[in-house]
């Protein structure tokens, strides 16, 4: 099991069903839609959340994810998943 940040970062990507977006031109303008639609209603989240949030979107992919925040964004189909509780040895298998 990864020791470091970069180890686990390293290791989560390296799955089989994790895919890496690039950043274009089209992800730009969804970022921008919905930095204004979170700014207009007061109810901003991180800006890597928004980028994420907009790489989704363009993709037309659904958002696994553990952060509620994704939940005010419109239109991005997103589950919110549950933390499993401390001390917990469920391994999710």
């Amino acid at each position: 099991m990864p020791t470091s940040p970069m180890r686990a970062f390293t290791f989560v990507l390296a799955e089989p069903f994790v895919t890496v977006i690039p950043t274009s031109p089209s992800v730009a303008r969804h970022y921008g839609r919905i930095y204004a639609a979170l700014r207009r209603a007061g109810t901003p989240i991180p800006v890597n959340a928004m980028w994420i949030a907009a790489a989704t979107v363009d993709t037309g992919a659904c958002l696994l994810t553990f952060d509620g925040d994704f939940t005010r964004v419109h239109g991005l189909d997103c589950t919110v998943l549950e933390k499993a509780p401390p001390g917990s040895t469920d391994s999710g298998s």
